[in-house]
């Protein structure tokens, strides 16, 4: 079968799913033939549009070529302008009679009826096969697209290990401070401003807090704003900058509180959050997307237009002023294991299915 999505590097949600679902495939039996969509983001952005557009032309002649050994063509659903060159990847593989399968991986499309989205589900007919990633994306998706029909609910959970037997545990915590952490490709479309007034009005508040960013800066304002950052909060900010993915884990278990106030257009359900939960580590977040499916205290969630730091001292106070704090810190962090370990249970057997449908020659199912 053919996959056809961006692969690490660089490293983001996205690219993280089209590598686990590929290694899922192969290791089913599958012979994958993957063909790489991320464009260069190291140049300007006509040179990234004309790399993910030579990327999709490659992609188009891979399908054309293909012939009967291949059955199934995935693909790992683009957003914005990235839509008009999945679409013709998608009408040549309905031409030549495969099965198309279109993993959603932007919001954007969902919460507002696109003409690129409307066309490419128009284009691919009622047997294109639509994955998405909660029941609410599901809904919405139905509801704004006439000519959905095929439509399968996998949460990426299934796609992570179970939860971690260590959650809870906190490695290297700071009995004096709430400690708070944010892991992203850091930017102020992923809430690093939020991130940091969360801190400084934690501060103002009188609550001692220390806050531990993890991930690369995106932007040459996201550098800036991170080192006038480090000036200002001192011993009580600590950037990290990328971090390896055996030491993801160890991050996440020197935290009380995750903060993900995103407000990226095409945020569906970012893994830094199931990871964040396997870990026992409750999330502060924006409620976009399917986030809210993620977190099982809807006080814990902000709306995008609400002021995020505000919300996040009222439920960090909150925590910390109970009668036992440490008790206080693990019920929330049992809550939240327990929700991802149901959410994964229910998302792994969708995940295998979906396997099983792509493997399954056309005319069995």
């Amino acid at each position: 079968m053919i996959v056809v999505g961006p692969y690490p590097p660089p490293i983001h949600g996205a690219a993280r799913v089209t590598r686990l679902v590929s290694e899922n495939l192969r290791a089913a039996g599958a012979a994958v033939r993957a063909v790489d969509t991320s464009g260069v983001t190291d140049r300007s952005r006509v040179a990234y549009h004309l790399s993910r557009i030579w990327s999709h032309v490659r992609a188009v002649g891979v399908v054309a070529r293909a012939g009967r050994e291949v059955t199934s063509v995935y693909l790992a659903g683009a957003g914005g302008f990235g839509l008009w060159y999945q679409l013709v990847v998608v009408v040549v593989a309905r031409t030549k009679g495969y099965r198309v399968v279109f993993h959603h991986h932007s919001y954007a499309s969902v919460r507002h009826r696109t003409l690129a989205m409307k066309t490419l589900t128009r284009a691919g007919g009622r047997s294109l096969v639509h994955v998405v990633l909660c029941d609410g994306m599901a809904d919405a998706l139905g509801r704004r697209y006439a000519s959905v029909r095929e439509l399968r609910v996998c949460s990426n959970a299934g796609l992570l290990d179970a939860a971690d037997p260590d959650g809870g545990e906190r490695l290297g915590g700071d009995a004096d401070a709430v400690v708070l952490g944010h892991l992203s490709n850091l930017s102020a479309e992923k809430g690093l401003g939020q991130v940091l007034d969360t801190l400084r009005s934690l501060r103002a508040a009188g609550i001692r807090a220390r806050l531990l960013l993890a991930g690369p800066t995106a932007t040459p304002q996201a550098t800036a704003l991170v080192a006038a950052a480090v000036q200002e909060f001192g011993a009580d900010l600590e950037h990290l900058g990328p971090v390896p993915s055996d030491e993801v884990a160890d991050f996440y278990h020197r935290l009380d509180v995750f903060l993900f106030p995103s407000r990226y257009k095409h945020e569906a359900e970012p893994l830094v959050v199931l990871e964040a939960a396997r870990a026992g580590v409750p999330t502060l977040a924006s409620d976009i997307g399917c986030i809210a499916a993620l977190v099982p205290d809807a006080e814990w969630l902000v709306r995008p237009d609400d002021p995020f730091a505000q919300a996040a001292t009222k439920i960090v106070a909150r925590l910390i002023e109970s009668p036992d704090r440490e008790q206080a810190r693990r019920a929330a962090s049992h809550a939240v294991r327990d929700h991802f370990a149901a959410r994964r249970k229910r998302a792994v057997a969708a995940q295998r299915d979906l396997v099983q449908e792509l493997i399954t020659p056309i005319g069995l199912t």
